[in-house]
């Protein structure tokens, strides 16, 4: 486990700070983090997207999110471009979840439950819509 030391102890906090332009996450106290990528993420219905899960593409309830540099450079047809936030806020929820299971099997490769998380700046929404 890697962190910083916080009153003696070590702490293997995760940070995530997650922008309008760019996700960054990596590990508290580490000079740079593990992860920078675009918050960008390419949706492609998933009747129209059929075929093998690649890389940087999650799929979930119909939706193949398509996140990452690679995955975004790639052609698709019918494939909308959109981000998780507007306005500083969080608007899409199932986006923004895709971004942080991304960032923890892509990136991280780790267990969200074994590390505190700190969102530096983290966009707020007054509730997630159901």
């Amino acid at each position: 486990m890697s962190g910083g030391v916080y009153g003696g102890d070590e702490v293997g906090a995760l940070v995530f700070d997650i922008g309008s332009f760019s996700v960054r996450a990596g590990y508290a106290g580490e000079d740079c983090p593990k992860a920078d990528f675009p918050t960008t993420v390419g949706l492609l219905a998933a009747e129209e997207g059929g075929g093998l899960e690649l890389e940087g593409e999650k799929e979930k309830k119909g939706k193949i999110f398509h996140i990452d540099t690679n995955a975004l450079h790639v052609p698709r047809d019918g494939a909308e471009v959109m981000s998780p936030l507007k306005n500083g806020m969080i608007e899409d929820w199932e986006c923004f979840r895709a971004i942080l299971d991304h960032t923890y099997s892509k990136h991280v490769k780790s267990e969200p439950n074994l590390h505190p998380v700190l969102m530096s700046e983290a966009p707020v929404s007054a509730s997630p819509k159901p």
